[in-house]
C-alpha cells in the first residue's frame, strides 16, 4: 500500500463525522453530532450557510440559537429537507465530506435525512462516506433502504499481515513497537 497525497478534489475540504454512539442522544442524534462538528470545524462558513433555515433546523440543533417564537414545530419532512438544503448551501463555497460510522446502528431520522442528502449530491461537492455492516442490509429501514440504493457501494476485504504491518508502519513508522 503506498501512501498517497490526498486528491485535489478533497485538499480543503470540511469534513465532519459521526457514529451510532451520537445516535443514543435519541431522534435526530447523528444529525445534530455533524451538526455541531460543522459548526466546530467551520463556525461562520456554517451559519452563513444556514441563514433562512435557521429556524426549523435550530429546532434539531437548538445550539445554532435560532428560536421558534411560538411557531409550531416543523414537519418531518420539512426538517430533514431543511438539514439537506444547510449542508449543500454550506459546499457551494467548498468541499464537504460527511464520514458515517455503523450506518445500520444510527436513529432513523438521522438515516432518512443522509439518505435525502445522498440523493442530492451528485452535482454537488458533497461526498457521504458510511460504513455498514453488510449482513444487516437485509434488515434495513426504510431509510437505510434508501441510503443503500443511492450509494455506490463497496465491500472490503480484511488485511493481510503484510497489508496491516504496512498499514501500521505508514501511521506509525518504523519504530520497535510497530
Amino acid at each position: 500500500m503506498k501512501r498517497e497525497r490526498p486528491t485535489p478534489e478533497l485538499r480543503g475540504a470540511t469534513v465532519i463525522s459521526a457514529d451510532a454512539q451520537d445516535g443514543r442522544e435519541g431522534d435526530y442524534g447523528v444529525v445534530r453530532a455533524l451538526a455541531r462538528r460543522l459548526v466546530s470545524e467551520s463556525k461562520q462558513r456554517a451559519l452563513a450557510a444556514l441563514g433562512d433555515l435557521a429556524q426549523v433546523v435550530g429546532q434539531v440543533v437548538p445550539e445554532l440559537g435560532a428560536t421558534s417564537d411560538g411557531a409550531p414545530p416543523a414537519s418531518r419532512a420539512v426538517l430533514q429537507q431543511s438539514i439537506r438544503d444547510w449542508l449543500l448551501r454550506f459546499s457551494d463555497d467548498g468541499s464537504l465530506v460527511v464520514l458515517v460510522d455503523d450506518l445500520h446502528a444510527i436513529d432513523e431520522p438521522s438515516a432518512a435525512t443522509l439518505a435525502l442528502l445522498a440523493h442530492d449530491v451528485r452535482e454537488r461537492r458533497v461526498l457521504v462516506v458510511a460504513s455498514m455492516d453488510s449482513g444487516r442490509s437485509q434488515d434495513a429501514s426504510g431509510a437505510m433502504k434508501l441510503f443503500i440504493d443511492e450509494a455506490d457501494s463497496l465491500a472490503l476485504t480484511p488485511l493481510s499481515k503484510d497489508e496491516a504491518d504496512e498499514l501500521f508502519r505508514s501511521i506509525f513508522g518504523d519504530g520497535p513497537d510497530v
